[in-house]
């Protein structure tokens, strides 16, 4: 698609739905989805949250994680993240509160950034783009409440490719215990199964290609994977 504005999201969200409405009987509203999962595209949630009223919209753990590296890579934090274990693992933890009940965010945020022992500088462009475009909204895109609430009441998950079921398991395994945790350890549990990597493209390296494409591009080349 062309182009990213609302107008353009709302006319193909539209036609969706236009398509979903002749596939019912005359006179009925077509079935809304239970859940739509979605990239983090402010324009295309709006669209979106306009057409299908009674769908749940949640964020894509794969573009949060993205998101997520770019900033690293744009202000300068690629060496500290491959050196420091510390720094590498806690930049994880920003991750995990994917994992956390939409209540608990922001304070679960809290008392992780301000703990003695965190690294994150909070002044810090990566941490100020952090709470701004995810704190900010207490992480209103919950990544997987609905599917960890599922798994509680016993339901299976949906099939998958074995390394991402073996990754789900693990994920799940601790994201169960949430209540039984101190927040801090869940966290770090959590980070221990997501996993941030790139690999430059030799042809980035021109000085004419912008700061802004290189970061995007290395991040899109390289193994992100926060699979689910």
């Amino acid at each position: 698609m062309d182009g990213k504005c609302m107008d353009l999201y709302r006319k193909v969200f539209q036609a969706l739905y236009d398509s979903l409405a002749k596939l019912c009987e005359d006179g009925q509203d077509p079935s809304e989805p239970a859940y739509m999962l979605i990239d983090f595209e402010q324009a295309a949630w709006t669209a979106f949250r306009r057409i299908f009223r009674k769908t749940t919209v949640q964020g894509c753990l794969f573009h949060f994680g993205q998101n997520v590296c770019k900033r690293i890579l744009k202000y300068g934090f690629s060496e500290r993240y491959i050196s420091d274990l510390q720094f590498n693992t806690q930049c994880k933890m920003l991750l995990a509160l994917a994992f956390v009940p939409v209540d608990d965010v922001v304070k679960v945020y809290e008392t992780f950034i301000q703990h003695p022992e965190c690294v994150l500088e909070k002044d810090s462009k990566l941490i100020m783009y952090f709470e701004r475009v995810y704190i900010g909204q207490t992480l209103e895109q919950n990544l997987q409440e609905g599917r960890i609430g599922k798994l509680k009441k016993g339901e299976k998950p949906e099939p998958q490719r074995r390394k991402f079921k073996e990754l789900t398991e693990r994920l799940m395994s601790v994201a169960v215990m949430y209540n039984d945790m101190d927040p801090l350890e869940y966290l770090e549990n959590i980070s221990r199964n997501l996993e941030m990597s790139w690999k430059d493209d030799e042809d980035e390296s021109d000085s004419d290609v912008s700061e802004d494409k290189r970061c995007g591009k290395a991040c899109c080349m390289g193994n992100v994977d926060f699979a689910l």
